[in-house]
């Protein structure tokens, strides 16, 4: 859900650039207002789309994750994800603990906000 919000206001912006539109303020203000909401929702472990399902990121321990380890497995470790045709994203259809590469990478779970990772209770 991220990606579509971002494309949609990146295009807008140069989109409308490229047409000598006026239009590329209005872009670039959904681009800005977007990446300052992104950012804030990482220090809480969560992105735009995570918060709209009621998901979140927790290390695999249990603990809530912070900034940096959300902004790594984002940006770092989503791009790793998608190198080899995407791979590292469908990994989470065959791997027992359902994690996708980029929750590998930083050790973390997705799950639905207040819950917990069941590998944290049993280490508990």
């Amino acid at each position: 859900m991220e990606w579509v919000l971002l494309a949609f206001a990146w295009s807008l912006a140069f989109g409308a650039a490229a047409a000598g539109g006026g239009g590329a303020l209005l872009g670039v203000l959904l681009l800005v207002g977007y990446a300052i909401w992104a950012i804030a929702l990482f220090a809480h472990g969560t992105t735009p789309g995570k918060r709209a399902l009621g998901l979140e990121v927790v290390h695999e321990s249990g603990q809530p994750v912070g900034f940096f380890i959300m902004f790594v497995r984002e940006w770092i470790g989503k791009w790793i994800s998608g190198l080899i045709f995407g791979l590292g994203f469908l990994w989470i259809l065959i791997d027992k603990d359902r994690q996708a590469w980029h929750d590998k990478f930083v050790a973390t779970y997705v799950v639905e906000k207040g819950t917990i990772p069941l590998t944290a209770v049993a280490h508990a």
